[in-house]
């Protein structure tokens, strides 16, 4: 399998070339991007490479293709997915593994990858910054297409991501938002508390002197 991948890069990126489109599926050979925190993106090449991992200082990976093998087990902590890169694909639960695996390895460089870097490993870390952050699906993916253009979920994965950022991330912002009201409201209702009460003084004094 990884044979096949191997050839098909060149291929893909040559006839990209052609119509001169860059960038869109094809990125340079074993290239690692640092996303946020300790989380690494990237392709299955450079999770073959383990020089660019030593480089990189990665003792942790999250495998997100389905058929590919984790390569260094003996080197190397792995969590594996096996996701396929399909709409209707289950993902939220799958996410919820990674996420709870890098929770606990937070003191560790994370690589993740699937085939190319875009759609599964890319979901990952989104969803990872949907929930450190309290980010949309939207604000997410783009914060990491900035670092990795070729970053796109499929849109069965858009979907559920938006759907889990409406179900539970959402609904705590609003409450933030209404506790942080609240606050604001008790700070008003003192502040007023404490000039009527420094007008009750003043009144009393000038009572007092005449």
């Amino acid at each position: 399998m990884r044979k096949k991948l191997a050839r098909f890069f060149p291929i893909v990126h040559n006839t990209l070339k052609v119509f001169g489109i860059k960038n869109v599926i094809y990125k340079d050979a074993n290239q690692i991007d640092h996303i946020i925190d300790n989380l690494y993106l990237g392709d299955f090449r450079a999770a073959d490479n383990i020089e660019v991992l030593r480089q990189y200082n990665i003792t942790h990976i999250i495998n997100c293709a389905f058929n590919l093998p984790n390569k260094y087990p003996n080197l190397i902590t792995y969590k594996r997915l096996e996701l396929r890169d399909e709409p209707d694909q289950p993902l939220i639960d799958k996410l919820k593994e990674a996420y709870d695996f890098i929770k606990e390895n937070k003191d560790k460089n994370i690589f993740v990858h699937c085939v190319f870097g875009k759609s599964r490993s890319a979901s990952v870390i989104i969803f990872y910054i949907m929930n450190e952050k309290k980010m949309k699906f939207q604000e997410a993916r783009d914060f990491v297409k900035k670092i990795r253009n070729i970053v796109e979920p499929n849109p069965g994965f858009e979907l559920e991501l938006n759907k889990y950022y409406d179900e539970f991330i959402a609904p705590k912002n609003k409450d933030n938002n209404i506790n942080e009201n609240d606050i604001k409201d008790n700070e008003d209702i003192n502040n007023n508390k404490i000039k009527n009460e420094d007008k009750e003084n003043i009144i009393k004094n000038e009572i007092n002197e005449d």
